[in-house]
């Protein structure tokens, strides 16, 4: 598992096991969990029960009014069951939407790029001359799978919302 994925080289400590004040330390008056990963046990602490399950989607006015109004979380079971996109394969989506451009990006959720060489909270951020910087590009989506299933250090994924097409 890469905890810090800005760099090629895999992290030598565990988050549970970094230093007390390292970059990801939220700042006086954060609310629990600011910056840090999720799963993280300060999370527990705001648990507010379980998540609402439909096995229906709510009419619009319960959506509006009971979870959009409150930011309330909800989860539709079943919902994609019925989407034909359930049974496409890699060789589906390549023939029928391959020519398709979609942005990608490095996986690289901890960001480190963003801070080089920059003082955070009195440290300086160094990173090593191996690390990849943030960079967001354009490809095919037949390129990005063709490049996914051949490549596996090309650790990319899909940042645009894809097409209407795609229904």
């Amino acid at each position: 598992v890469r905890h810090n994925s800005a760099n090629t080289r895999l992290c030598d400590s565990l988050f549970h096991v970094r230093e007390q004040d390292a970059v990801h330390k939220s700042p006086e008056g954060s609310p629990k969990g600011h910056w840090k990963p999720l799963g993280h046990p300060e999370f527990l602490e705001s648990w507010d029960g379980e998540v609402d399950t439909f096995h229906d989607a709510p009419t619009p006015e319960i959506f509006w009014t009971k979870y959009h109004a409150h930011r309330r979380p909800f989860i539709v079971k079943g919902a994609v069951t019925e989407s034909p996109a359930m049974n496409w394969t890699d060789q589906y989506i390549m023939d029928h939407f391959g020519d398709e451009v979609a942005k990608v990006e490095w996986r690289n959720e901890d960001r480190l790029t963003d801070y080089c060489g920059q003082q955070i909270k009195g440290k300086y951020i160094h990173c090593p001359q191996d690390t990849i910087p943030y960079v967001e590009s354009r490809t095919s989506i037949r390129n990005f799978i063709q490049k996914s299933q051949t490549d596996p250090s090309w650790a990319k994924y899909i940042i645009s919302q894809m097409p209407d097409s795609m229904g």
